[in-house]
């Protein structure tokens, strides 16, 4: 079941096609996961047309440090043991990196 937020804080559940009030902190958390090579496409058209605003927020907005330390927090979600090794391996650098400058 796919989901998608309105301006007005409320979710458009796909399943039912009806506008939901959620409280993410009630809600358990469930591991997306793609039904078909559209919804994944979708997705990447998102990122594309977005594009600018990801790399200003990743690169301008947030500090490297914290940048790894929230990949940890999404990775550890998503449960990937290849992703959670490469992002401890480069959070420990970036801990580094600001402990010497």
């Amino acid at each position: 079941m796919r989901t998608s937020r309105n301006e007005h804080g409320t979710v458009l559940c796909r399943a039912s096609g009806k506008h939901e009030e959620v409280n993410p902190l009630k809600k358990k958390f469930q591991k997306r996961t793609y039904q078909s090579l559209g919804e994944v496409w979708e997705d990447f058209r998102y990122i594309i047309k977005r594009r600018l605003i990801i790399r200003r927020a990743m690169r301008d907005l947030l500090s490297p440090a914290f940048r790894e330390r929230l990949m940890l927090v999404v990775t550890e979600v998503n449960g990937c043991r290849y992703c959670q090794t490469f992002h401890v391996i480069r959070s420990t650098s970036e801990i580094i990196h600001q402990q010497t400058h």
